[in-house]
C-alpha cells in the first residue's frame, strides 16, 4: 500500500507558476481582452497575493486591476488601461517568472 504523497511548498509554487504562465499565454492571444473574450485572471490574482517578490507582486496586481476593468467594459479603448496594455503587462510578468 502506497503512502499518500505530500505536496511540498516548493511543488505548490511550481504548480502556481505553471498555471500563471498558461493564463499569460492565453491572455496574450490575439482577440483576448475584447467584448467577447475576457482575460483569465484567477491564477495571476493568486500569485499577486502569494508572491514574495515585490516586482512580481506589483505587476500581477496591476494586471488584475486593469484586466478586471477590461473584462467589465469589454475592452473599451478610452479606459486608462487598454487590452493592449494588459497584454504588455502579461508579457512583462512572464519574463519576470523566467
Amino acid at each position: 500500500m502506497q503512502k499518500p504523497l505530500k505536496i511540498t511548498e516548493e511543488q505548490k509554487v511550481l504548480d502556481l507558476r505553471e498555471e500563471v504562465i498558461r493564463d499569460i499565454d492565453y491572455n496574450t492571444t490575439p482577440g483576448v481582452g475584447g467584448s467577447k473574450c475576457s482575460f483569465k485572471l484567477e491564477a495571476i490574482e493568486k500569485l499577486s497575493r502569494q508572491s514574495f517578490d515585490n516586482e512580481i507582486k506589483e505587476v500581477a496586481q496591476e494586471i488584475v486591476v486593469a484586466g478586471k476593468l477590461c473584462n467589465a467594459y469589454g475592452g473599451v479603448r478610452h479606459l486608462e488601461k487598454t487590452p493592449g496594455a494588459v497584454k504588455a503587462l502579461n508579457k512583462k510578468l512572464k519574463e519576470l517568472l523566467k
